[in-house]
C-alpha cells in the first residue's frame, strides 16, 4: 500500500509539474507577444514623432510665407480691378468707334 501511495503521490506531483510547465510556456509566449507589440508601438510612436516634426516645419514655413501670400493676393486683386477698368474702357471705346463708323458710312 505504501508503494502504491508513493506512486499516486508521485503521479500527482508529475501532473502538477506538467501543468506548471504549461503555465510557464504560456507566460513566456505572452511575454514574447507583449515585447513584439511593444516594438511595433515604439516604431509607430517614432513615425508619429517624425511626422509631427515635419508638420511643425511646414506650419512655420507657412507662417513665414503668409505676408508674401497676402501681398500677392493684394496685387492680383489690384490687377483684376485694372483689367476690369481697361475692359470697360475698351468696350466703351469700341461702342463709340462703332457709332462713329456708322455715322461715317451712314449705314
Amino acid at each position: 500500500m505504501i508503494v502504491d501511495g508513493n506512486l499516486v503521490a508521485e503521479e500527482v506531483e508529475v501532473g502538477r509539474f506538467v501543468r506548471l510547465e504549461n503555465e510557464v510556456k504560456h507566460v513566456v509566449e505572452d511575454i514574447s507577444e507583449i515585447k513584439d507589440n511593444q516594438k511595433e508601438t515604439t516604431k509607430a510612436i517614432a513615425s508619429i514623432s517624425e511626422s509631427m516634426v515635419k508638420l511643425t516645419a511646414i506650419t512655420e514655413s507657412n507662417q513665414k510665407n503668409e505676408p508674401r501670400i497676402k501681398s500677392l493676393e493684394d496685387k492680383v486683386e489690384a490687377l483684376t480691378l485694372k483689367i476690369a477698368a481697361w475692359s470697360a474702357f475698351a468696350s466703351g471705346a469700341w461702342f463709340v468707334i462703332g457709332d462713329k463708323m456708322l455715322e461715317m458710312f451712314k449705314v
